[in-house]
């Protein structure tokens, strides 16, 4: 699942000091380094980003937020493109909020394995927890997209990631009836035994049908619902 961590402050110059860690924040050699920012309207420099928080208008709050898509089952080959989802996230919240967003991000991926975006968000207003979960679920559903787009792509076979199907039922062997037990096997099972289990609508994964999260992918169903194929 990704992650999304947001704070806040209303102080400007401690924006701008978030600011300057994204951009320049040490590499994996403690080397100092400037990376490119980018808005809405395409790649900015710092100087961009430190007006867009000086002309911010009063009582506006600057949102630090960090986007991180999961390394193993989204990210997997370093290969999403992370900053159109992140963008793309950012609208979603702008829609959910019925508020224009302002903001400026930076992509990190030169200081450790994990790609993740820094970004300031500028508006009037509040996000919450609610508002948070809702981001998450948003960005997962649209890094599992492409995560699924390009297996299907370099594979030609749909697929999440590998993993061992379970048996949907086994085959029991028959008993042997003999004149003796006839009239005690009479009306007994057939021998075939099915498993009770029911795929997840997500990934498809068999699990119990008691079972309300998905062992696999981690799926909430509600109790009390049905699904089938």
């Amino acid at each position: 699942m990704a992650v999304i961590k947001v704070n806040y402050t209303r102080n400007r110059q401690k924006a701008k000091a978030s600011l300057r860690y994204m951009v320049h924040r040490l590499g994996r050699e403690a080397q100092r380094l400037t990376r490119a920012l980018f808005a809405e309207s395409g790649e900015v420099d710092k100087r961009a980003g430190y007006e867009l928080i000086d002309k911010a208008s009063a009582g506006s709050v600057f949102f630090r937020m960090i986007f991180t898509p999961d390394p193993v089952r989204e990210d997997t080959y370093k290969d999403l493109p992370i900053q159109r989802i992140f963008e793309n996230t950012v609208r979603q919240l702008a829609l959910r909020l019925g508020k224009q967003i302002q903001y400026v991000a930076v992509l990190h991926d030169d200081h450790t394995d994990i790609r993740h975006i820094h970004s300031i968000l500028v508006l009037r207003g509040r996000i919450t927890k609610q508002d948070i979960k809702a981001l998450r679920a948003f960005a997962t559903d649209s890094a599992l997209l492409e995560r699924r787009a390009r297996t299907l792509v370099a594979t030609g076979r749909f697929a999440l990631y590998p993993k061992p199907r379970q048996p949907r039922f086994k085959v029991a062997a028959l008993p042997t009836i003999t004149p003796a037990n006839w009239h005690s096997r009479r009306g007994s099972a057939s021998g075939t035994t099915y498993t009770k289990t029911r795929p997840c609508p997500q990934c498809l994964f068999d699990n119990e049908k008691w079972r309300t999260t998905c062992k696999s992918c981690g799926y909430e169903r509600e109790r009390g619902a049905s699904f089938s194929l």
